[in-house]
């Protein structure tokens, strides 16, 4: 192809893209302007991060600066003149998803039949996503602060659900819808942007049902946790130093619902705070239960491999240490489908709080570390 050519059809690309995505060349159904497009809007009661609007042929989406306008195939062009619109053309035959975090979501909806690409296969925990994985109708396209560019140019994806802005992507002619759901400070909050994700396949009222249940199901757990709370102890210490969650953080969140007290929720702030090994014992020595966090431990034997010091928590010595990882050559469903399903999270934390609660309940994503 020669130069002249290539750089016709690259301003072409380019040129057809800005301010907007472009539109499929033909409608699988013919537009009809005479009632609503969308009748079932969903409403938002948890999550700050993303809002929406919706017009009789138009769903704005707002995610902090980022706004998105979404439309079905052959509806006129609400707002002409913005160029500063992501315009995409709804319901979205194919997606990727880039974090684990929008896997369930997807899932829920029942649109993982859409899905060509996602981050790192390694992370992931859903059976039919690893099947789709392994039959080459899902590919990998690496992290999504540096993803493989000519692969997903290649799927040619709708959009891609992502929490980093890729303006490479976009030049290439596939949008980027920021999922920013780990900005939540409750755990029903971050749950709440399937329904973001829901707004692209116009299935609101699928993700409306799913997050209905949640809510009701994880009210419920909250509302029948006892008033004596053992102590807890969070995460575990990072190259020397301990990131402890702040009080008003999701997890402090979680831990108060599920009837445990967050040995440093008088922290102020919704991220962590890095502590000293020596101000986590002041404090944490004698804590009751231990969520260490780690990526990878399963026997307290590789915790005092690791440092002989966790030896001396109480938590460890009376084996009421707690930690959530993925089987052998998975990623950690914590991390995917508990994203979605906070309820079933504060279900496991309730049991191991107040085993007296949930006798019969089986955990599903935290392990006690075996000796």
């Amino acid at each position: 192809m020669n130069t002249l050519l290539r750089g016709v059809i690259w301003l072409g690309l380019v040129g057809g893209l800005a301010g907007c995505a472009v539109a499929p060349p033909t409608c699988p159904e013919p537009f009809v302007g005479d009632r609503p497009s969308f009748s079932q809007p969903i409403q938002i009661r948890h999550a700050q991060g993303f809002r929406v609007t919706y017009g009789p042929h138009h769903k704005l989406v707002t995610v902090g600066n980022a706004r998105y306008l979404l439309q079905p195939c052959g509806a006129p062009p609400a707002f002409p003149g913005d160029r500063d619109l992501v315009r995409v053309t709804v319901p979205v035959r194919s997606l990727a998803a880039l974090s684990t975090t929008h896997l369930q979501h997807l899932v829920d909806v029942g649109v993982v039949d859409r899905l060509v690409a996602v981050g790192r296969a390694a992370d992931v925990s859903h059976p039919q996503i690893q099947q789709r994985l392994v039959a080459g109708a899902i590919r990998e396209v690496g992290s999504p602060e540096a993803p493989n560019h000519e692969a997903l140019w290649l799927r040619q994806p709708d959009i891609v659900f992502s929490y980093v802005s890729d303006p490479k992507l976009r030049e290439g002619g596939v949008p980027v819808a920021l999922v920013l759901e780990f900005q939540e400070h409750t755990p029903l909050a971050r749950a709440e942007w399937g329904k973001f994700i829901a707004l692209f396949v116009n299935r609101e009222a699928e993700a409306e049902r799913v997050f209905a249940q949640v809510e009701t199901n994880y009210q419920r757990l909250a509302r029948t946790v006892a008033t004596l709370r053992p102590t807890v102890l969070l995460n575990s210490a990072y190259r020397g130093q301990w990131f402890m969650p702040e009080g008003q953080s999701f997890v402090a969140k979680l831990v108060a619902d599920a009837g445990g007290q967050h040995l440093w929720a008088d922290l102020a702030g919704t991220g962590s705070r890095p502590l000293s090994w020596e101000a986590v014992f002041v404090r944490g020595q004698t804590a009751q239960v231990w969520l260490p966090g780690h990526l990878t431990w399963r026997t307290r034997r590789e915790v005092v491999a690791e440092d002989p010091r966790y030896g001396e928590l109480t938590a460890f010595q009376t084996g009421q240490v707690f930690n959530a990882i993925g089987e052998p050559g998975q990623g950690n469903d914590l991390w995917e489908r508990g994203v979605a399903r906070p309820d079933e999270v504060l279900a496991d934390l309730v049991a191991l709080f107040h085993p007296d609660r949930l006798p019969n309940h089986h955990l599903r994503y935290f392990r006690r570390l075996a000796p």
